[in-house]
């Protein structure tokens, strides 16, 4: 818990004097985005909607970005978080792999950490006052969070104050790298130990289950009207997964 918030105050440091002066130019890609965002996240939904998700896990999963964010609000709301963290993983990786390639394709360029860029403030040294600024805005940012009920108030609430203490220039930096990397790494480690205890049965079991659901959107198709004709393969996952189909 106690890390979550620098991943916040990180985030908020992005949001300068200078970034502030240049918001209104971005006015045409943030409509974009407004419309882009909401859509991409309902077509995900509904895949995963589809494929037998809850609508908990599917909304949460289906989140365009935010890995620790999006599985801790899920698992505020009731998802599951292992479930979230898989999907917001192979979500990452994919991004990873895929835009990097497709910049250097239709550009020529690198980006990201390849092309050296680094998080806005990374550069800036931090004295006495600006370490304390940091901290107030962690440690006021979760009290804040949690008294206004914000989703995710461990992160949400240091986002809105390392923002706002950027944007009037009470400070310029931002958490050292090195603290960003071991609380990526803690996040990480508590994240991968919520699958202790979840042995391979269960996940089967989950897919024979999905594949169970999955049949219900497609009922009204000819070719899956018959769902008799399903029933030979749901047996057959259930049995790997030590399940009695009958239950």
């Amino acid at each position: 818990m106690c890390f979550v918030p620098v991943i916040g105050v990180a985030i908020g440091g992005a949001f300068t004097p200078e970034v502030a002066g240049q918001a209104p130019g971005w006015l045409p890609s943030l409509l974009a985005l407004c419309l882009y965002l909401p859509l991409a996240h309902a077509m995900a939904f509904r895949i995963y909607r589809r494929g037998g998700l809850a609508p908990k896990d599917a909304f949460f999963g289906a989140v365009p970005g935010g890995l620790i964010e999006s599985v801790q609000l899920g698992e505020e709301a009731g998802a599951d978080p292992r479930l979230l963290t898989v999907l917001q993983f192979l979500r990452l990786i994919g991004t990873i792999i895929a835009v990097p390639l497709l910049f250097w394709g239709l550009t020529g360029q690198t980006v990201g950490s390849a092309s050296g860029v680094q998080m806005v403030g990374a550069e800036a040294r931090l004295g006495p006052v600006e370490v304390m600024v940091l901290i107030a805005a962690g440690v006021m940012g979760v009290l804040l969070g949690r008294v206004l009920r914000l989703p995710g108030y461990a992160i949400t609430g240091p986002i809105l104050l390392s923002s706002l203490a950027h944007g009037l220039a009470w400070v310029e930096g931002v958490p050292p790298g090195w603290l960003i990397a071991v609380t990526q790494i803690v996040i990480g480690t508590g994240l991968g130990a919520r699958f202790a205890g979840t042995d391979a049965a269960v996940l089967r079991a989950r897919r024979a289950l999905r594949y169970g659901n999955g049949w219900m959107p497609h009922r009204a198709r000819t070719q899956y009207a018959d769902v008799q004709t399903l029933l030979p393969k749901f047996r057959e996952m259930a049995a790997e997964a030590n399940r009695d189909p009958a239950s």
